[in-house]
Formats: structure tokens, C-alpha cells, sequence
């Protein structure tokens, strides 16, 4: 009788996604507290303010300041569709060093799964989603783009006798989620140097951060609270939307030795423009 693959702490048989977590808010079990989609009337001043934020200007100096997918995610927040958007996760593995380090380790842990089976065929998938985050100083761009997200991985595996030793050839996707929403507490912080550099570019820049009382000074620093955007959604003018992404990779070693670093170094053709954006 053949013996049968068992589950372990990150991994177990089959090739369903596990169940990720999505922010209640975005499914409308908080509205209590921070209101549903489209829930308030619309308001002169949130108007206005987003004709400013959607202004070829505005999102222009975003996306060269800071980075491309911060904006393309801002511009699909203000579309109000609420559309699931793809995300290039060979483009975030590429841009951040924790996001490199984050793949790895599920590459790691798969790895370490898939040697405990035995000869022959294995579809396999992580039991839970991990957590991980894009780091700010390394990142500003996927940072504010989506900072936290959800990842895990699932695949195949060959396991076959090779001489004296075990091969495997596997076929591995990673995945990664996340929600586009605005938490209350939450916080975005402007350098004043970056401030200034953004009034050059941006002349009314300064007038639309002091909008809301949500936005305050500290030593010169803006620190821009989620209250704002998230009166936006409130409001109808802007909608809440879902992020996701995978890559597939194949890896080849014999058991006991370590997957080689050209395995797992970053792809630049998948990656595209790598583009971080400057320090905020």
C-alpha cells in the first residue's frame, strides 16, 4: 500500500487556496461605525476635493514621486467600481527586500513539505495564508500602494529516485492578496521636505491636505489620517476594491541539499519597472 502525504504546520495535500481573511469593512459588517458604501450624501467640499486628487497634476507628481502602482490603485479607488484589481507580485518581490525575504521562506516551506512525500505525482497548498508587509524606507511606492497583505503558495511536485539520492522537480505558484481599504487610526506621514518639494510641483497641494481636520502638523511634518479617504467611499465617490496576483516559479534539487539562489533570485522580465519612489 502506497504511502499517503500528510499534513504539516504550513502545508498540506491538495490544490485548493485556503481561506483568506478580508477586512469586515469592506464587506459592510462595520457600518456602524465607519459607514457603508454610498451611505452619506455627497458633500461640496469631498467633490472638490477629489477633482483635485484626479487631476492629471495631482496623480501625475504621485506617480513620479512615489510610484506607479500607488497611483493606478488611487485611480481605481476614485473610479468607485469596486473591480478586483491584478497585482504583479514579481513587481512587489523585486521592489522590497521583505517581500523577497517573505517568498522565500514559503518557498522554504514548501520545500520542506514536499520532502516528507513519497515517490511519485503531489498537489499541494499552504493550510492558512500568511502575513506580510512592504516596508516604507524600501518601498515607498508598493508601500502605499498596499503596504499589509495576505500570501501563501500551492503546486506540484515530482518526487523521483535519482541514483542514491531523492530528486524533486516543483512546480510552485505563489499568490498574494490584499484589500484597498482605509482603516480608522490609521496614518500617512509627509516629511516636511517632501511637503516642500510636493508645493513646488503641486501649488494647491498645501490647501488640499488642510481640507479635513483629519490631516495635522508635527515639527513641520503632515500627518495625513485615514478619516478623509475613507469619507470618500462613505460618500459614493470612491469604492473599496480587492487586490490579488500570483507568479509561478520551478525549482530543482535532490534532498538534503538547498534550492540554488539563481532558483530564486528575481525574474526582471516578470518584475517590469522596478520603481520605489522617493522617502515621504
Amino acid at each position: 500500500m502506497p504511502t499517503q502525504a500528510k499534513s504539516s504546520t504550513h502545508y498540506m495535500p491538495g490544490n485548493c487556496d485556503p481561506k483568506v481573511v478580508v477586512d469586515s469593512y469592506l464587506k459592510g459588517e462595520r457600518s456602524r461605525i465607519f459607514g457603508k458604501f454610498n451611505s452619506k450624501p455627497e458633500t461640496a467640499d469631498m467633490i472638490a476635493l477629489k477633482e483635485k486628487m484626479t487631476s492629471f497634476l495631482f496623480l501625475n507628481t504621485l506617480s513620479g514621486l512615489v510610484g506607479k502602482d500607488t497611483r493606478r490603485h488611487l485611480e481605481h479607488y476614485f473610479t468607485a467600481s469596486g473591480r478586483d484589481l491584478d497585482l504583479n507580485v514579481e513587481n512587489i518581490i523585486a521592489s522590497s527586500p521583505a517581500a523577497h525575504k517573505r517568498f522565500t521562506e514559503e518557498v522554504g516551506q514548501a520545500k520542506a513539505y514536499v520532502e516528507t512525500l513519497p515517490f511519485g505525482r503531489h498537489s499541494f497548498a499552504s493550510a492558512r495564508p500568511e502575513s506580510a508587509a512592504v516596508r516604507k524606507e524600501e518601498c515607498p511606492n508598493w508601500y502605499f500602494a498596499m503596504h499589509g497583505y495576505q500570501c501563501w503558495g500551492m503546486g506540484e511536485v515530482l518526487v523521483t529516485p535519482d541514483g542514491n539520492q531523492v530528486r524533486y522537480d516543483m512546480k510552485f505558484t505563489y499568490k498574494v492578496f490584499d484589500d484597498y481599504d482605509w482603516h480608522n487610526g490609521m496614518n500617512v506621514t509627509i516629511l516636511k521636505k517632501t511637503m516642500a518639494n510636493l508645493v513646488k510641483r503641486i501649488p494647491y497641494v498645501d490647501d488640499l491636505l488642510n481640507t479635513k481636520p483629519t490631516t495635522k502638523k508635527k515639527n513641520g511634518d503632515y500627518i495625513v489620517e485615514d478619516g478623509t479617504m475613507r469619507e470618500f467611499h462613505a460618500q459614493g465617490l470612491a469604492r473599496e476594491f480587492l487586490m490579488q496576483g500570483e507568479t509561478t516559479r520551478e525549482f530543482y534539487w535532490c534532498k538534503g541539499e538547498k534550492i540554488p539562489e539563481y532558483q530564486l533570485a528575481i525574474d526582471p522580465h516578470k518584475a517590469g519597472d522596478v520603481s520605489c519612489g522617493v522617502k515621504l
